[in-house]
């Protein structure tokens, strides 16, 4: 799943209007609206993947992007911290993470059935192991009243096109002492992928 918004006006193919009008120009989707929230919902449904933004918000604290945000089940960037899980129950777990407001950054999301995680410009910022959903989800972006959330393209690669031997597991060069699954140097490691400490890096 691609787009890299050409042409006039949003793709109805891939793309609901879920909430405002949204505006397609310069290869941009422009998210802004002074008095609703205004959201953007991809027709399908996935199930696992890394999904990749290019996006530019005027308020980090105001704009939402990723599986299901417009949801209460979600894997995503909501309103300046990287969330999952389902808010309406209280079961879900949130990293604060600070984007920049000036300059496009490339923010991907990995979600796996273990774990997930967010990177921003290529660098791991967080990742979570608890509050994972399960359920397919359309791809979302919403900008919040009087917020501006400028997108330059969304790719999506599904989980079952990720290499078997690769899914669970994180890319060593990703993984960060600072976080607490702290990786187990064995084979998979060698192969440039390393083990969490509880185990999830068994293929799924």
């Amino acid at each position: 799943f691609e787009d890299q918004f050409h042409g006039t006006s949003l793709d109805t193919v891939k793309w609901t209007a879920s909430s405002g009008t949204p505006a397609v120009a310069s290869s941009v989707l422009t998210l802004t609206d002074p008095s609703v929230n205004e959201a953007v919902s991809s027709v399908k449904k996935f199930l696992y993947g890394v999904l990749s933004f290019r996006v530019k918000p005027s308020d980090t604290g105001g704009v939402r992007f990723g599986f299901g945000v417009y949801d209460s089940y979600y894997i995503g960037f909501v309103n300046g911290s990287f969330r999952t899980g389902n808010a309406a129950q209280g079961a879900s777990t949130l990293t604060s993470v600070t984007l920049s407001t000036t300059d496009y950054q490339e923010c991907t999301i990995i979600w796996t059935p273990n774990y997930a995680g967010f990177l921003v410009d290529g660098v791991l910022k967080v990742l979570h192991t608890t509050n994972i959903t399960t359920e397919p989800k359309p791809i979302d972006m919403v900008s919040n009243p009087g917020v501006t959330l400028l997108v330059d393209h969304v790719v999506l690669t599904p989980y079952g096109d990720i290499p078997f031997t690769e899914r669970g597991r994180v890319p060593v060069t990703l993984m960060d002492t600072s976080f607490n699954q702290m990786p187990s140097m064995d084979t998979a490691a060698r192969r440039g992928y390393v083990q969490l400490t509880d185990g999830t890096d068994s293929a799924v």
